[in-house]
């Protein structure tokens, strides 16, 4: 390599001494200058890259908000839906068509539903009270979960006897059979007559509903189912 090349390369490489040769010819403080520029540039550079990864995360936020107002809707819709089936049942009503513990169940639903309470706690809650103005229950005295020789009974109490259950969806007549083979558990095992015994459906069949009605009164179970479908 002959001295030009070597005097090129260390130009290239060596910091320092570029900057002593522009010294000698005056241009070190606009090459001193320039390298400034050149980090000043770089550092925007890097805050512009900040900003956009920033702005990203701000569009996955806005996305996300987007899809909560979209589920939001979806909830409103559902409410709406089921407001106006009650209007529509409570006219029905009106006109003496349907049975008013079935209106009453139906609407009721659509209001636990929304404040998240489970099917089984409503009417728990709703067969207690019931029961306890007609003077079958106690005051103070509340319907609860139990097993009875390895029978799981949802609504019972044991004095009086009461055997109750609930369920969303009867697909089959099966359901008034479980609540019978309930009952004849709990009159093994406490040695007596259920004073009452009760069936709550939401929804079954209206075929299926039909014949369910016919046991039940048979069997003499207060039998409510909110929709026939």
């Amino acid at each position: 390599m002959d001295l030009r090349e070597e005097f090129l390369e260390l130009l290239k490489k060596d910091k320092d001494f570029r900057y002593t040769v522009l010294g000698y010819l005056g241009l070190d403080e606009i090459a001193r200058r320039m390298d400034a520029h050149e980090s000043t540039q770089t550092k925007i550079w890097e805050e512009i890259k900040e900003l956009r990864e920033g702005q990203g995360k701000i569009w996955e936020e806005i996305k996300g908000i987007k899809e909560d107002i979209r589920r939001i809707d979806e909830e409103i819709k559902e409410l709406r839906k089921d407001f106006e089936e009650m209007l529509g049942r409570i006219k029905s009503l009106e006109k003496g068509q349907v049975d008013i513990r079935s209106e009453v169940f139906v609407g009721f639903d659509s209001m636990r539903r929304f404040a998240g309470v489970s099917l089984e706690e409503f009417v728990k809650n709703w067969m207690s009270g019931s029961l306890r103005e007609r003077g079958i229950l106690p005051a103070g005295v509340s319907l609860e979960r139990t097993v009875v020789d390895g029978e799981e009974i949802n609504l019972f109490s044991k004095d009086p006897l009461i055997v109750g259950e609930v369920t969303a969806y009867a697909e089959s007549v099966e359901e008034i059979s479980k609540l019978l083979r309930k009952a004849e558990a709990a009159k093994k095992k406490y040695k007596k007559e259920p004073r009452y015994l009760f069936l709550r459906v939401l929804t079954a069949p209206t075929s299926v509903a039909k014949e369910m009605k016919k046991i039940a009164k048979a069997k003499n179970i207060d039998l409510v189912i909110g929709r026939e479908s």
